[in-house]
């Protein structure tokens, strides 16, 4: 199995999985459901999460009703930046 740098499995299509996975999340009703795919979007996902589709999601995500939601939003979208600024 391939590994990224930091040791975290890679899949055959991230980039595409993880859209619908946050699609999915924005579409829930249940705030909890939503908050808990943000909170699982560790730094095994950075590089995928850092592609345009995926950011436009995570930029829809900032609208969300619930502030502990936008805010773990604005914590993800602040990292994936810096990360890929840095890389």
């Amino acid at each position: 199995m391939a590994y990224l740098i930091n040791k975290c499995p890679l899949i055959e299509y991230p980039t595409e999985v993880l859209l619908i996975f946050l699609n999915d999340c924005y579409f829930s009703q249940d705030h909890d459901v939503r908050f808990s795919v943000m909170d699982c979007l560790d730094e095994c996902f950075d590089y995928h999460l850092a592609q345009a589709e995926n950011l436009s999601a995570l930029f829809v995500a900032m609208n969300d009703e619930q502030f502990e939601i936008r805010e773990l939003t604005m914590c993800i979208i602040g990292k994936v930046v810096f990360e890929v600024k840095l890389g």
